[in-house]
């Protein structure tokens, strides 16, 4: 089995610089975790890449709330993917959906086709979808590459069945990502279900944006210990 991929959620160029001396595998870039993740700030993208030896995945939801999108908007999305992929990024997180929680997939081809080769993932719109097992297929078709999800429930450690059962269902292009309150005090639990998941986690310091680099280093020496 191969060893699962920590990814860490950063709500800010301090938390992408605190996350640079961390051992996490892969950063998302985002802004305003009370909204649950917007597209972030392009200036000083470029300089902040240069100082990150990590891939840098780059939210692209332009605001909070729903996940569907006017044409005004979608377009605007497959600006800021252009713009982010001309300044490093080197992949991106979007979700689209229709009005009743389905796959909006005439938005989500056109985002991917502005990503081009840049791998992307789908984010916890995922969650909202009445037919996930029927989504997921479809993502795969069309290039995703991890989808984010809790397993349609709060937590990971509480959507684990179903984030297994994902994990069963992906085709080995696709990994899934578990996320929702992932901490050094969880993520045991769900690495014993011994299921090819990967991991994504915000590690936030109580109150604020900025990362707790302990808990990042300790989740991350839980898998290595986990696997060795």
């Amino acid at each position: 089995m191969v060893k699962p991929l920590l990814e860490i959620a950063c709500f800010s160029p301090q938390a992408l610089l605190q996350a640079a001396d961390t051992p996490a595998q892969r950063l998302e870039y985002c802004a305003h975790y009370a909204l649950g993740g917007i597209t972030p700030p392009l200036p000083g993208f470029e300089q902040l890449r240069a100082q990150v030896p990590q891939p840098i995945f780059v939210m692209i939801r332009p605001r909070g709330g729903d996940f569907v999108y006017a044409n005004a908007e979608l377009k605007r999305m497959q600006q800021q993917i252009h713009d982010f992929k001309a300044a490093g990024a080197d992949g991106f997180v979007f979700g689209t959906l229709l009005p009743h929680d389905r796959l909006d997939q005439f938005a989500l081809e056109k985002l991917a086709r502005a990503a081009d080769a840049h791998p992307w993932t789908f984010h916890r719109a995922f969650d909202q979808l009445q037919e996930p097992e029927t989504a997921l297929l479809t993502l795969a078709d069309a290039g995703c590459r991890n989808i984010l999800s809790a397993g349609s429930a709060p937590t990971a450690r509480e959507g684990l069945l179903r984030l297994l059962q994902y994990s069963q269902l992906a085709p080995p292009s696709l990994r899934i990502l578990a996320g929702g309150s992932i901490r050094p005090s969880t993520l045991p639990e769900l690495l014993r279900a011994h299921a090819p998941l990967d991991f994504h986690s915000a590690a936030l310091l109580p109150g604020t944006e900025l990362l707790n680099t302990r808990e990042v280093t300790e989740m991350h020496q839980q898998i290595v210990d986990f696997y060795t």
